[in-house]
């Protein structure tokens, strides 16, 4: 039996909730596309970007934050924190996160600078 580490149970997050929590799309949009999905043999993004509920660069960027929380790499709420500026701003969501990166770390600075 191997021992279970932090880093192991890396949290699992399902795409729907990254974005409905990103504040993207709502649970009522996810069950119309799962109905529609079904209905068309369409897979549920496509339905989503087709109905006009969500961009392309949007499932693309959801789908990375995904991968990122279920390997541990981030955690839910950064990732949900860098899909909403990644959206806001335009950005990709590398380009969110190292921009999250680089505030905190200018922040972590400060702090040190002032003790």
């Amino acid at each position: 039996m191997t021992e279970t580490t932090e880093s192991d149970a890396a949290e699992q997050v399902r795409l729907a909730e990254l974005l409905t929590e990103a504040g993207y799309i709502s649970h009522k949009d996810i069950e119309e596309a799962m109905q529609i999905g079904k209905e068309t043999g369409m897979r549920i993004g496509r339905v989503l970007i087709v109905s006009g509920w969500l961009s392309e660069g949007q499932l693309v960027a959801a789908v990375k934050a995904q991968s990122l929380v279920n390997s541990g790499k981030i955690t839910r709420v950064n990732a949900i924190r860098a899909l909403k500026i990644a959206d806001e701003k335009e950005l990709s969501l590398d380009t969110a996160l190292q921009r999250m990166t680089a505030t905190r770390l200018q922040a972590l600075v400060k702090v040190e600078t002032r003790s």
